[in-house]
């Protein structure tokens, strides 16, 4: 996360302003769904599953909520740059062909120890 400023942060602030936990792996795989969903200008399923809380369903916590929103918003940036540094020659569905290949290596991270 680069320049950080506080009075913009809205509801993720206590992401940076209080100790909090690594998100669980669940929390990583449900933002790039969310992500995907996103890109894919999907915004009636994105909708739903953030409106009905359907992460709860997926087995996150409501705590999660807050992470879970950050980390789709981040992904979803990181993408549109990704699109934006190489003049558009990366569209949406290479974009989300990214996040695709992404997600088996999350399982990979997970099982790393924590420093």
């Amino acid at each position: 996360v680069q320049d950080l400023d506080p009075a913009t942060l809205g509801e993720f602030a206590p992401l940076f302003q209080e100790a909090t936990r690594r998100p669980d792996p669940a929390v990583y795989t449900e933002a790039l769904r969310l992500a995907k969903w996103d890109l894919a200008r999907e915004f009636d399923a994105f909708d739903d599953y953030v409106r009905n809380k359907r992460y709860l369903e997926r087995g996150l916590a409501p705590d999660d909520r807050v992470p879970l929103l950050f980390l789709t918003r981040w992904l979803t940036e990181q993408m549109l740059g990704l699109g934006e540094s190489t003049q558009g020659r990366i569209k949406r569905p290479l974009m989300r062909e990214c996040l695709d290949r992404l997600e088996p290596r999350l399982g990979d991270r997970s099982r790393m120890p924590q420093a």
